[in-house]
């Protein structure tokens, strides 16, 4: 809903994903803590929330127990609303971005994470800064979105081309999953952008380690 209460669309995330396995909370990440339900002995047995995390606590937390063999189920009902306003924790994209690429190297560094999950890191590191791009440039930080698009073509590189055509759609769809339309022609005609699709199609990109991935997520060093 919005800030006002208004109903914006109804999310059932069961129609796309209807396995709650490993893969499908690595590569979705369908979390929302309001409308989950955990036994407790799970939650003491993984240790809770992970305190130096100051976003995506709750995604680590998910990944954490999937790991462990918490198995899940879906309820297939809208049970709660999610309000959006101005002044929620996801406002702060770049503390999410920050965050969100500190739990990628948590997560793939796991010691019990199975082999077949390791066999997905470059898709779900792609698909997840993808995502930290997106939001980066909805709350207004274009110049890390660049080295976050920059970090996911690292992880899985492709003509460039092809990237710009699957990031402007990834962006299409993560707008409309909060029921928002992407103004397209701003985006492609910003000078991030334009020096990003230059410097892809020149060849002339170094995909270097992000300068985001450090905090300002509490207590890393």
């Amino acid at each position: 809903m919005d800030a006002a209460g208004r109903s914006l669309s109804q999310v059932m995330p069961w129609q796309q994903h209807p396995v709650l396995d490993l893969p499908t909370w690595l590569q979705y990440k369908p979390v929302l803590p309001s409308a989950m339900m955990f036994r407790r002995r799970w939650l003491e047995q993984v240790g809770g929330f992970d305190p130096t995390l100051t976003a995506a606590e709750d995604v680590d937390l998910v990944f954490r127990l999937a790991i462990a063999g918490c198995p899940a189920q879906w309820l297939r009902q809208v049970t709660t609303a999610y309000r959006q306003h101005a002044h929620s924790a996801m406002g702060d994209g770049l503390k999410q971005a920050h965050c969100l690429s500190r739990l990628l190297d948590k997560t793939f560094a796991h010691p019990q994470l199975p082999i077949q999950a390791r066999l997905l890191e470059a898709k779900v590191r792609n698909g997840t800064l993808i995502w930290a791009a997106w939001y980066l440039y909805r709350t207004g930080y274009p110049e890390a979105m660049v080295e976050y698009l920059q970090a996911a073509h690292a992880c899985a590189p492709v003509l460039p081309t092809v990237a710009l055509v699957q990031w402007v759609e990834a962006f299409e769809q993560f707008s409309a999953g909060l029921d928002e339309k992407l103004e397209l022609e701003g985006l492609v005609r910003s000078p991030q952008w334009q020096a990003l699709a230059q410097g892809l199609l020149s060849k002339d990109v170094e995909c270097t380690p992000l300068r985001y991935s450090r905090p300002p997520c509490k207590g890393l060093r």
